[in-house]
């Protein structure tokens, strides 16, 4: 039997073992686990390598279980780059496998690490959907450690919303389970998250306390990690409290052990501390020495997130010298990064700074447009609707406390009427009445308001599978699909590869663009451009498209409605150019009209008023565009004081003939 040195780290023990493993299961457990020990010292490289080779194996040995672990290995890890968009698709294969073979334990983590990266995006209606999925069936499981888990990410959220209380709430609940399990590295990291909430509500006293009390615990179990970042934590205390010399005093403690433990990540964090601190001391010179040692390390592991922050905090101390160029150089690589990979936070935050920048160069232009860009962030961020659907999903995972609280309210309730009845048994019988008619009138009208919600959703709901349906044609997938076999038997594998590549593109952002209200202007031009070259492919070219974007658009900033013309354009296809031997034209142009954005398409068919007419005559070929169309914009148009409306008309020549159809819409920008 082969034995390991006691001093061997865990890499180094499951390295060991994987050297003389054979190809089996117990390979893809180690080579899981290894990816994992990789991850916590931060080094993604190796970690990605580990799970990308249990994922092989898992898959060629059929093991579904190992094979799902390594995705959701992937997806962690893709988290930790700051990568949100693969840690999203990762973790959604990793689920769909786990659901497979009914891995109850399984799917609440991966419910819950779903719900950590939405909640990362700024979704933080989509991450309480999902980490109230995860505590059901952790509930379900009586796994403690999982309740604890997903009330700590509950708790996250309402951080990241500003809910302090709320978050402590929720802390505090899953501090109760961490003592019942008797977990102090658990324990000791909620005291941190709750000092974390105490700083950013002014409160340092209270905030170090709990700093304090978190190190000690880390020190008892001797996580040297943890120790690292309370130190760091500390640090930044009394920072915020202006206490420059024993923040730099914490912070160096922190980097010294960040650098023993090889914690890549975590020195990162410490070396941008230490260069705010820095900063605020006008010492630019090191500032800026520490901004680059951290952005380094990012560059390094390859945390986009973490590296377009950077490069906004070092252009921010450019703006400080006055020197502008660079100021911007280092700000433009930060919004590109951030575009690049969805982070609203980050574009607002940079956003804001060169409006700052150019402000100082009296470009006013320029500044009110990176003003606009992070004013349109900062409200995806925190959008009214938001809110409300947050609010709903709440209630939903919190259903015991909320039926404990209206038990008692009602109980309350019940109590407050004896004792009016007994205050007013001595007054006029009319007034009593007329108290009992209002109480009744009350009581029906937050029913009614309560029914017309309901109802609100669940229109809601019927429209969104309308439309996904509406998009989703199945006359067009299963033509599509015919197009695609026939040129495998035609022997044109290329054309049926790329074909087959399109359509694929088409469904998935179809898929992603229905769950959202709006999308980007390029985004939707792209989908729009894969469902007119497929539908132009599959009538054999007898069809002509153009999409036309104003010059004074900026499709990466114009927020549209997904797919909103695509029911119109399936008209054209479909009612519009039947009978016709001409070639079927359609024109799509997107511009700007005051502050609103003009979308038109226009269609050479036989025109709506004919179109109508013949559908009346032909029930199969109903079409739903218009209907579909007004529901969606009476739900967009919900509290909005402009609103979007649409027309549609035919076409017509000198001589008053029909030679198409033209829709309309305007768009709010």
């Amino acid at each position: 039997m082969r034995t390991f040195c006691q001093n061997d780290t865990p890499v180094d023990s499951l390295t060991k073992l994987l050297q003389i493993a054979k190809e089996d299961t117990n390979k893809v457990k180690t080579l899981n686990k290894l990816s994992w020990e990789y991850c916590i010292i931060s080094n993604y490289n190796k970690a990605m390598l580990m799970a990308l080779e249990a994922k092989k194996l898992g898959e060629k040995l059929a093991f579904t279980k190992g094979h799902a672990v390594a995705l959701s290995c992937v997806g962690k890890i893709y988290y930790y780059m700051g990568n949100l968009s693969f840690a999203n698709e990762y973790q959604f294969k990793a689920l769909k496998l786990f659901e497979q073979i009914n891995d109850k334990k399984n799917i609440a983590i991966s419910l819950n690490a779903l719900g950590t990266v939405y909640k990362e995006q700024g979704n933080y209606e989509m991450a309480l959907q999902y980490l109230s999925k995860s505590l059901k069936i952790n509930e379900e499981l009586k796994n403690k450690s999982g309740i604890s888990s997903s009330l700590t990410n509950i708790g996250n959220i309402y951080n990241s919303k500003g809910d302090y209380t709320k978050a402590l709430d929720y802390y505090l609940k899953s501090l109760k389970i961490k003592e019942e399990l008797g977990d102090k590295n658990g324990i000791a990291g909620l005291y941190t998250n709750m000092g974390n909430i105490y700083y950013l509500l002014g409160d340092y006293s209270k905030a170090l306390d709990r700093q304090l009390n978190a190190l000690k615990l880390f020190e008892e179990i001797n996580n040297k990690k943890n120790i690292a970042n309370s130190l760091n934590a500390i640090g930044n205390l009394y920072y915020a409290g202006a206490d420059y010399s024993k923040a730099l005093e914490y912070q160096f403690k922190s980097i010294k052990i960040k650098e023993e433990i090889g914690d890549k990540k975590g020195l990162a964090v410490a070396f941008d501390n230490v260069g705010a601190v820095y900063q605020k001391q006008k010492d630019y010179p090191k500032a800026l020495e520490f901004h680059f040692k951290s952005l380094k390390i990012q560059e390094e592991v390859g945390d986009k997130q973490n590296m377009s922050t950077l490069l906004n905090n070092i252009g921010n101390i450019y703006l400080e010298k006055k020197d502008y160029g660079k100021a911007i150089s280092f700000c433009d690589k930060s919004l590109k990064i951030a575009k690049e990979i969805y982070s609203l936070e980050d574009v607002k935050e940079t956003a804001f700074t060169l409006s700052e920048i150019y402000e100082q160069m009296h470009n006013g232009n320029k500044s009110l447009e990176y003003y606009k860009l992070f004013v349109t962030a900062k409200d995806s961020l925190f959008n009214e609707e938001n809110t409300k659907k947050t609010v709903r999903l709440e209630m939903q995972f919190d259903f015991d406390k909320k039926e404990a609280a209206a038990k008692l309210e009602k109980e309350n309730l019940s109590n407050q009427n004896k004792i009016q009845f007994l205050q007013l048994k001595n007054k006029n019988y009319v007034m009593l009445s007329l108290g009992l008619l209002f109480l009744i009138t009350v009581i029906v009208s937050m029913l009614l308001f309560r029914q017309n919600k309901l109802r609100s959703e669940q229109k809601a709901i019927q429209l969104e599978q309308k439309l996904l349906r509406s998009q989703m044609n199945p006359h067009f997938i299963f033509n599509s699909l015919t197009t695609i076999e026939s040129f495998i038997y035609e022997n044109q594998p290329k054309e049926a590869g790329r074909y087959l590549s399109d359509f694929a593109r088409l469904m998935r952002l179809i898929l992603e663009n229905s769950t959202v209200e709006y999308i980007s202007l390029t985004k939707e031009i792209k989908t729009l451009e894969y469902y007119l070259t497929l539908q132009k492919l599959r009538l054999d070219d007898n069809l002509k498209f153009t999409i036309h974007v104003d010059e004074n658009l900026d499709p990466e900033l114009v927020m549209v409605p997904p797919m909103l013309t695509q029911p119109f354009i399936e008209n054209a296809i479909e009612h519009g150019f039947r009978g016709s031997s001409q070639t079927g034209n359609i024109l799509v142009s997107f511009k700007q009209l005051n502050e609103q954005l003009i979308v038109e398409v226009e269609d050479n068919g036989m025109g709506i008023n004919r179109a109508l007419q013949t559908e009346e005559k032909n029930k199969k070929h109903k079409s739903m565009a218009m209907q579909i169309t007004k529901e969606r914009l009476s739900v967009l148009n919900r509290s909005k004081k402009q609103k979007l409306t649409f027309s549609i008309s035919d076409i017509s020549d000198s001589d008053k003939q029909t030679t198409g159809t033209k829709v309309v819409f305007s768009i709010p920008l």
